[in-house]
C-alpha cells in the first residue's frame, strides 16, 4: 500500500475538497447538505464507522500557534498514518489560526481505537490544537 502526502507551506487562501465545499465553509460550516456529513466533536472522537470501502475525511481546528502545528507534522502524520493514506495539510497564519488535514481512512477500527486515546489528545494538545474547536467530515457514501 503506497502513502502520498502532500505538504503545504505557502499560503492557502481557499481549496476544494469536494464540490464548491471551500476552506471558509468547513470553518463556517457546511452550506451544501448533499456534499459531507458533519459530526460533531464527541461523536468524532469515538466513531464507530463500518464501510468496507475507503472514505475521505476532513478535519478542521483551531490553533494557538500555526508555525508550531506545522512544526509536529512528523509525529502527527505517524499517528494518522497507522488509520489512513493520502494526508494533505492546510494552514494559513496571515488570515487565521484555523487548520485543516484531509485524509483517506484505511482502518476504521484503529482510526476509533487512536481517536478515543488519552494519549492522541495530548499530541494534539502539544501541537497547539484547541480540541473544543475540532470539526470531523466524512465523506457522504
Amino acid at each position: 500500500m503506497g502513502t502520498k502526502v502532500e505538504i503545504n507551506d505557502g499560503p492557502v487562501w481557499s481549496f476544494k475538497v469536494a464540490g464548491d465545499i471551500t476552506l471558509d465553509n468547513l470553518t463556517m460550516g457546511v452550506s451544501q447538505p448533499g456534499s459531507f456529513r458533519l459530526l460533531d466533536e464527541k461523536k468524532s472522537r469515538g466513531m464507530n464507522i463500518e464501510r468496507k470501502q475507503q472514505m475521505k475525511m476532513v478535519i478542521t481546528s483551531e490553533v494557538e500557534n500555526v508555525d508550531n502545528w506545522l512544526a509536529n507534522r512528523v509525529e502527527r502524520h505517524a499517528t494518522i498514518l497507522q488509520f489512513a493514506e493520502n494526508i494533505v495539510e492546510y494552514a494559513n497564519a496571515e488570515v487565521s489560526n484555523v487548520v485543516a488535514l484531509t485524509f483517506d481512512i484505511v482502518d476504521e477500527t484503529k482510526m476509533n481505537e487512536l481517536m478515543q486515546s488519552e494519549d492522541t489528545r495530548d499530541e494534539m494538545i502539544r501541537h497547539g490544537v484547541k480540541p473544543e474547536t475540532v470539526t470531523s467530515y466524512l465523506e457522504k457514501p
